[in-house]
């Protein structure tokens, strides 16, 4: 038996909890580090979910709750882009 695949919404909680455990001080390992690890969890999101949604979507478009799914991954991505982009200046 396979162990479930995971979903576009289970990497984004992932990447929401390592997001979560950095603001509130509780990450081991360096901030640019940690940041790119949220970079990476976001990517994976956003590739399981653009599969998930596409399937679906070919000819009638995103529903207005994936499109609220892509935008709350974006917000999480984009913070965390961000932040690596500063903390990489001041290396």
């Amino acid at each position: 038996m396979t162990a479930p695949s995971k979903t576009g919404h289970d990497f984004y909680l992932e990447a929401v909890r390592l997001r979560n455990s950095i603001v509130a001080g509780q990450s081991v390992g360096s901030p640019i580090m940690n940041w790119a690890a949220v970079c990476r969890a976001c990517a994976k999101a956003n590739n399981a979910y653009r599969a998930e949604f596409d399937s679906r979507a070919k000819n009638t478009g995103y529903t207005r709750f994936e499109l609220n799914q892509l935008d709350n991954l974006d917000r999480v991505w984009w913070t965390a882009k961000a932040q690596v982009e500063t903390l990489s200046r001041k290396i």
